[in-house]
């Protein structure tokens, strides 16, 4: 599968859910499911690898968001991702 073509896409929104270790302890665990994610790995790398892997070219694509959030209990880490087109 390719690339996808930027020349319709307005903007790229994406979630990204991060697991939450398993060495922290149960308590620490509960205060932080669904919670921002503000540890190290920051949202704008995870973007960038997401944006190039998604599209041909991203220069013309004027508005990126991403925001880091700890998985949710018993979620599989995982990526939401909006295209917004004209």
């Amino acid at each position: 599968m390719g690339r996808i073509q930027a020349e319709t896409i307005v903007g790229i929104i994406a979630f990204f859910h991060l697991p939450v270790p398993e060495s922290w302890s149960e308590a620490k665990k509960q205060k932080h499911y669904g919670k921002l994610h503000r540890a190290a790995g920051d949202a704008d790398n995870l973007g960038k690898g997401l944006v190039d892997a998604l599209l041909e070219e991203d220069r013309g694509v004027p508005l990126m968001q991403f925001y880091k959030l700890w998985c949710e209990e018993s979620a599989a880490p995982h990526a939401d991702v909006f295209l917004l087109v004209s």
